[in-house]
Order: structure tokens, then C-alpha cells, then sequence
């Protein structure tokens, strides 16, 4: 059975980097439903993905995991731009459903 808690907070994910522990935290998400889910900053890392990083399968993964709990779970999700996925800045504010991007 899955616990549940009323919010979560993920900082610092910096999807794009070699080192990115994104394989655990979908494991994380998997077993742990909430009502509110807080990606607060850095969750993609923009400027290592200008350099020379690269966007891979297990990425996908990890936002597919956020859009199933929007879905099923009927999950709040609020994506708050940090410095490195200031690329953002070009469509924020932005909002679909139970889905946010805010600064």
C-alpha cells in the first residue's frame, strides 16, 4: 500500500546532469501519493542541457510519474522556477488543470 501525505517537496532533481539521482526518485514517487506536490527549483538543469547534457529516457520517466499522479491521484502539482531551469521565464506564469509553473 502506498502512504500518503498531504505535500511533498522535491528540490535540486537538476534532470540534464550525469549525476542526477532521478532513477530513485521515481522509485520515491511510486510509493509515496500526496495531494500537493512542490517541485521547488532546479528540477530540470537547463544550463548542463545548453552545455552538453543530455535529455534521456529516464527523464520522461520522471514527469510521466508527475502527470499520472495529476491524473489519478488528482495530485496538485507546482513547479517553482529556480536559476538553473530559468528558461521558464518564457512561459511562466503558467497553468493547465491541477498544473503550475510560477516563478
Amino acid at each position: 500500500m502506498k502512504e500518503k501525505y498531504k505535500t511533498k517537496v522535491i528540490s535540486d532533481v537538476h534532470l540534464g546532469i550525469r549525476n542526477s539521482r532521478v532513477k530513485e526518485l521515481v522509485k520515491f514517487l511510486k510509493k509515496h501519493r500526496c495531494e500537493k506536490l512542490i517541485l521547488n527549483g532546479d528540477i530540470i538543469d537547463g544550463w548542463q542541457l545548453k552545455r552538453s547534457g543530455e535529455w534521456k529516457k529516464k527523464h520522461i520517466k520522471f514527469f510521466r510519474i508527475i502527470m499520472k499522479a495529476i491524473e489519478r491521484q488528482k495530485t496538485k502539482v507546482i513547479y517553482l522556477r529556480g536559476n538553473h531551469d530559468d528558461f521558464l521565464s518564457e512561459v511562466i506564469p503558467f497553468e493547465i488543470g491541477k498544473f503550475s509553473i510560477a516563478v
